[in-house]
């Protein structure tokens, strides 16, 4: 009995290996448009992953390699930019969120007599530029592990009391939490309400009422990646 593949399995597997070629040319053409701005880098980036697909589909044809070890390299390469670019993504989503909250920290700190900014303006204007640097570092750098000074000093504080520094992020990241949820919850302004002396508790509204969809889904979204990263701790 011949132990040779079959004519019609082998040109299943080199549509496959075609198809899988081709998708993972356009989704890094995809992604590349998404995060780099810069045209040169963009184009060498395109140039090295036509490059690399087509010298795998080169390496198939002349049988230096079979179908289906050249679909696996390529799959493998495709689910690497996949994660890159989800994580390239969750971080300029965590700056966008440090921004944000120095914002409101500030705003706290302005509006009150001086009791809300310390017990909520400061800790989140020092939160929210410690995930900025964290973020834009790791950005910068391409990494995913720096460890700004606030976190730091959780940390340290930690190990200080005999725990570990996993779980001096944990406190850190549940902090995080609280001071977004205070963010939601704090009493601002209804627009247009006025008075000639002092506000009213009718004046004031949850800030989370203010908000459009789109601003409370990125909240959403940014609360969702920090109980991953609290997940993630903990089971270290």
């Amino acid at each position: 009995m011949s132990t040779r593949p079959s004519p019609y399995r082998l040109d299943n597997q080199l549509s496959e290996l075609h198809q899988s070629a081709a998708n993972l040319t356009r989704y890094a053409c995809i992604v590349s448009s998404r995060h780099i701005k810069d045209g040169v880098l963009r184009g060498r980036f395109n140039r090295t992953m036509a490059y690399y697909v087509r010298q795998i589909l080169v390496d198939v044809r002349n049988g230096r390699l079979i179908a289906d070890e050249g679909l696996l390299r390529i799959q493998a390469e495709h689910k690497h930019i996949q994660k890159s670019a989800q994580e390239i993504g969750k971080q300029v989503a965590g700056l966008i969120s440090g921004g944000v909250v120095v914002a409101t920290g500030v705003g706290i700190c302005y509006a009150s007599v001086g009791v809300a900014c310390g017990v909520a303006g400061l800790p989140m204007i020092a939160h929210g530029s410690n995930n900025m640097y964290e973020n834009g570092a790791n950005l910068w750098t391409g990494r995913s592990d720096v460890v700004g000074p606030v976190r730091g000093m959780y940390q340290n504080a930690a190990v200080a009391v005999g725990g570990t520094k996993s779980q001096g992020s944990v406190a850190y990241w549940l902090a995080d939490m609280g001071l977004a949820g205070y963010g939601l919850v704090r009493p601002v302004l209804k627009p247009g309400s006025w008075t000639l002396f002092y506000r009213m508790k009718a004046d004031h509204v949850p800030a989370y009422k203010l908000m459009g969809s789109g601003a409370l889904i990125f909240e959403a979204y940014i609360a969702w990646l920090t109980s991953i990263q609290i997940m993630e701790a903990v089971e270290k």
